[in-house]
């Protein structure tokens, strides 16, 4: 489910801005076989609640597939690995890249 990207708001719980680089691994992606399966990408955090993030990236991922998510807190500690679950995808034509919604499964 990838759709343009509107001004719309549909979160429930408060996004904290949070910008800062960030790495994740995707599963297999259904139709493109091995492409990005195990590979460890690069995207941009956004935001962060206690529910999920929201990052941007030039890679389009599909919704439901689960990532490995490594989250650095701050500019001095440890990244924290995490699992998360994309719920939604958005096309940023002007950018030429992709905001993400994940929501934390663990």
């Amino acid at each position: 489910m990838t759709q343009e990207i509107q001004g719309r708001e549909r979160r429930r719980v408060p996004r904290v801005m949070f910008p800062r680089a960030i790495t994740y691994e995707p599963g297999v992606l259904p139709k493109r076989g091995h492409l990005l399966s195990g590979k460890r990408l690069h995207g941009f955090l956004m935001n962060i609640s206690n529910g999920g993030i929201c990052f941007r990236s030039k890679h389009r991922l599909q919704t439901k597939m689960v990532l490995k998510v490594s989250l650095p807190m701050n500019d001095i500690s440890p990244v924290a690995p995490t699992l998360a679950q994309v719920v939604w995808i958005l096309r940023d034509p002007k950018r030429k890249e992709y905001r993400t919604g994940l929501k934390f499964i663990i």
